[in-house]
């Protein structure tokens, strides 16, 4: 039934449902209450609810960016609590997510919630915002051209989100080979871990080492 369905529901704010009959919003959970108050709440003991499924939290930081929200305290409070077992996830499952957090026009706004439910130090340690500060500013372009429909390759936006890494590890390399090589073979561990598809990395690969070795090239008024 549309209760049983309601009840099933990860936060209030999406457990609502329109009825074309009258046109009114049918409310189980108290979701349109928590909109008005700019709350996200959990269906049901958000303790309970992140164990259950840590990927919950990862959806709340996203809901609350896209959405001008702020967590409840008892949300707040098992997010920080529950966050470790985020590394329990289903891999697979984790990178959807991440597509879904950088073509939702909010990146920017969902990573800084990352960091704050204490979520990101576990999934992707390597791109902490205070480690990077040009990381949010990237994604706030992102998320720019995402709100104006534009679509974005997902090679880019993953270039995109680990910018910082990939100019780290390129160093003074110059040349598209070089550079080429130092992507296959520098970030194994990471791309493992995060089950990015093997073609996809080639074409990130590509894609960095061609602007990495464009960005080399001497400027001939200086001789």
């Amino acid at each position: 039934t549309i209760e049983e369905d309601a009840h099933r529901r990860d936060f209030t704010v999406n457990g609502l449902y329109y009825n074309s009959a009258n046109g009114s919003i049918v409310d189980y959970n108290g979701g349109l209450d928590d909109l008005k108050k700019k709350i996200l709440r959990s269906v049901g003991d958000p303790m309970v609810r992140y164990r259950e499924d840590p990927v919950r939290i990862i959806r709340a930081a996203r809901f609350c960016a896209q959405l001008g929200l702020k967590p409840s305290r008892r949300d707040m409070k098992a997010a920080l609590s529950r966050a470790p077992m985020i590394t329990q996830a289903n891999a697979h499952r984790m990178l959807e997510e991440l597509y879904k957090i950088l073509r939702c026009g909010a990146s920017a706004g969902t990573f800084e919630n990352l960091k704050k439910f204490g979520v990101l130090k576990h999934w992707i340690p390597e791109i902490e915002p205070d480690r990077h500060p040009g990381l949010l500013p990237r994604l706030a372009v992102v998320d720019g051209r995402r709100l104006t429909g534009e679509e974005i390759p997902a090679a880019v936006l993953l270039a995109v989100l680990f910018f910082d890494l990939f100019e780290e590890a390129m160093g003074d390399k110059r040349g598209f080979q070089d550079a080429f090589n130092v992507m296959q073979q520098s970030f194994n561990d990471l791309v493992a871990r995060l089950k990015i598809p093997r073609r996809e990395w080639d074409a990130i690969s590509n894609l960095v080492a061609r602007q990495s070795s464009l960005a080399r090239i001497p400027d001939p008024k200086k001789g």
